[in-house]
This record gives structure tokens, C-alpha cells and sequence, in this order.
């Protein structure tokens, strides 16, 4: 069974996947649109960029998944990288949108 956290939005580890899985879904198709479009490195930051809250998002979830393995309910460290997991790729998400939309 899977450990919920309260306070969040998301709930699970699970949803939190979905989330990042849609972030995905819709930065995916901006960023190959800015990569053709751009200086080589420009291209190159803003793909870095797209990648890092993923990067962070992946090492959270493997620590998440060995603390689920040892606790049934959520430690306060594990509250934490959760509200890290939820939140981090939605902000620069968020972010990466606005820049890869207004970027001139």
C-alpha cells in the first residue's frame, strides 16, 4: 500500500509521476520547437533547464521509495522530499512555460 502524505495536493508517489509525466508531455514538444529556433546555446540551457526539476524529481522518488520500504507512515525527512517531488517540477515547469512561450 502506498504511504500518503497530507498536506500536498498529491497525495502518492504515484500521482506524483503522473504529474511530472504531464509536465513532460507538454514541455517535450516546446523544447524541440525552441531547440530548432535557437543559438546552439541557448538550445542547450534551455534543455538543461527542462531536464534539471526531472534530474531532481527522479533522485527524490528513489528516496522516497527505500524510506516507503521501511516506513508506513511518512517520517518528517520524508514529508519534505515529498513537498520536493510535488512542487519542484511544477515551479520550474511553470517556469520553463513562460520562458519557452515569451522567449524572442
Amino acid at each position: 500500500m502506498a504511504v500518503r502524505y497530507s498536506g500536498h495536493l498529491l497525495k502518492t508517489r504515484q500521482q506524483a509521476l503522473w504529474q511530472g509525466l504531464v509536465l513532460l508531455i507538454v514541455l517535450v514538444p516546446l523544447v524541440a520547437w525552441r531547440f530548432r529556433t535557437e543559438d546552439t546555446v541557448v538550445a542547450a540551457a534551455l534543455a538543461a533547464l527542462t531536464l534539471a526539476p526531472f534530474a531532481l524529481a527522479y533522485q527524490a522518488w528513489r528516496f522516497l521509495g527505500d524510506q516507503e520500504r521501511r516506513h508506513a507512515e511518512p517520517t518528517p525527512e520524508m514529508a519534505f522530499v515529498f513537498r520536493i517531488l510535488a512542487n519542484t517540477p511544477l515551479t520550474l515547469g511553470a517556469l520553463l512555460l513562460i520562458l519557452l512561450v515569451e522567449l524572442r
